[in-house]
């Protein structure tokens, strides 16, 4: 469990590199708009592909921040709802919608690669007005998802734990230690 843990802290480290990539994605697209209506209303010259440019600064965002956001348990949740269920079937419920999160991530990740590999071979294929290449923002979202996808797989793994530490506390009649970790064969 040790080395699983020290594993997924250095992760969260490379996450948080795309979550600050993400951030400044955010910071960009905001500015790039603000100048461009700032041009167009004061001075009747908008910037010449600002819609690409907050296109592809979506994509940095929006998977610059998606596996941060998991790995901080910060993705959205309806918790109205599954509040009122008992902690086992919410336990049971996350990991299944975990489960297909994962399988979805892994699935859209597939087929970003494959997106980028077209146009690593098609080269020719540019953004129409900024004449910029897909490459780059094609591999950005295919590492995203592929961090988004891992850190699904951790949570699985986590929830597994999880639920073993409380069969071993029914079983035995007492309850899990807290703040002692627990011993798994690595």
């Amino acid at each position: 469990m040790k080395a699983f843990n020290r594993l997924t802290a250095g992760y969260r480290k490379v996450t948080d590199v795309f979550g600050l990539l993400g951030s400044i994605g955010l910071f960009l697209m905001v500015a790039i708009t603000f100048i461009d209506v700032f041009m167009r209303y004061f001075f009747k010259a908008p910037i010449v592909g600002s819609q690409e440019m907050v296109q592809f600064t979506m994509v940095v965002t929006m998977f610059g921040g998606m596996a941060c956001a998991a790995s901080r348990g910060m993705l959205i949740s309806v918790d109205a709802i599954t509040q009122k269920f008992h902690p086992m079937l919410r336990h049971t419920l996350k990991f299944i919608f975990t489960i297909l999160g994962a399988a979805c991530s892994v699935i859209m990740c597939i087929k970003m690669i494959e997106q980028a590999v077209y146009y690593i071979k098609n080269p020719m294929q540019v953004s129409p007005i900024l004449k910029w290449s897909y490459v780059p923002f094609y591999v950005f979202a295919a590492l995203g998802l592929m961090f988004l996808s891992i850190e699904m797989i951790i949570q699985i793994v986590l929830c597994i734990f999880k639920y073993i530490n409380k069969e071993q506390a029914i079983t035995t009649g007492r309850p899990p230690e807290e703040g002692k970790e627990e011993q798994v064969n690595e």
